[in-house]
């Protein structure tokens, strides 16, 4: 089988952004925010929230791949994203003037996200091989912070882009011999024996995934916004409060097990009170450090362009 030539993970933004239109699409639907979801057990929380009726006058738009996420947002079909900041960052590095604005930390991933491998066993075994990476910055972010670890760099690798879901089938009939992965979908592999030989535990502090909201929206619908978070943070104590109701209807959602939900969550770090929050969201907080730390590399990887904006970070509307 042949698989891309090396220079491939450099093309992957361009080809993605070839599937995109010239510019935004006028999408006419009624005035409820459309709100992302996709397969990450850390986003749940806001779905549980519209489900419970926390959040008004909003529906959840439910889509497979952070990069379809990415993707649905720039034909302007969402008001409102979950996503990482990495992926912040690619949206305002390809539509400046729809920049989003963050106005929630909704997780750190310490562990959640991973290399994962069928019959390698260490990082430095990946060297010459091909792995499965999304079709976004987020997949090569991750790889080259892994391979950096053991001396190694992304020119050293054959990246195959796919839709995050396609992993798994992808490593079990050996088309690619490993994939940057996340729940539920890591889930599925280590069930036909994948084994984890990278996660994000071993990178602190620089996986963050944040709620963003288009700029038009944050100025022109500043209550409903409010209500979003104000839902979030509700959803979290509905499932303290209820924490068997809750954790099966988000396992539902993510098509995992209770127990494997409350497993990969343990590799998620929530900050769930508004003092958390507000000091993350602050003007030289940990979320504009991890921007700039990101924006930079990115940079340097040639994924992102020199003038890339940096989003607006709001703790205005916090409740």
């Amino acid at each position: 089988m042949q698989f891309p030539v090396r220079l491939g993970w450099r093309q992957l933004l361009v080809l993605a952004a070839c599937c995109l239109p010239l510019a935004a699409c006028g999408i006419h639907r009624d005035d409820k925010l459309t709100i992302s979801h996709s397969e990450w057990p850390g986003y749940e929380y806001l779905n549980l929230a519209v489900s419970k009726g926390f959040v008004p006058n909003s529906t959840v738009v439910s889509l497979t791949d952070q990069s379809e996420v990415v993707r649905a947002y720039l034909r302007g079909e969402l008001d409102v994203v979950q996503l990482t900041t990495v992926d912040i960052l690619d949206i305002c590095s390809r539509r400046p003037e729809q920049c989003p604005v963050i106005v929630l930390v909704l997780n750190e991933s310490l562990g959640g996200d991973q290399i994962m491998a069928l019959n390698l066993n260490l990082l430095s075994d990946l060297a010459g091989k091909s792995i499965g990476v999304s079709a976004n910055s987020f997949g090569p972010f991750v790889l080259h912070k892994a391979l950096e670890s053991v001396g190694l760099s992304i020119d050293d690798v054959s990246i195959v882009p796919m839709l995050v879901s396609e992993m798994p089938e992808q490593l079990s009939t050996a088309a690619v011999d490993a994939v940057v992965v996340y729940p539920p979908n890591s889930e599925q592999a280590r069930a036909f024996g994948a084994k984890t030989i990278f996660d994000s535990s071993e990178i602190p502090g620089e996986i963050l995934d944040v709620l963003a909201v288009s700029p038009s929206v944050y100025a022109s619908r500043k209550n409903d916004i409010k209500a979003v978070i104000a839902g979030w943070f509700k959803a979290h104590q509905f499932s303290f409060d209820h924490s068997s109701e809750a954790v099966a209807a988000m396992a539902l959602s993510q098509d995992l097990t209770p127990q494997e939900l409350r497993e990969v969550l343990s590799g998620l770090v929530f900050h769930v009170t508004e003092r958390e929050q507000e000091e993350l969201l602050q003007s030289r907080g940990p979320v504009v450090e991890n921007l700039e730390a990101v924006k930079q590399l990115m940079t340097s990887l040639n994924l992102f362009r020199q003038q890339t904006p940096s989003p607006r970070v709001s703790r205005e509307l916090l409740p």
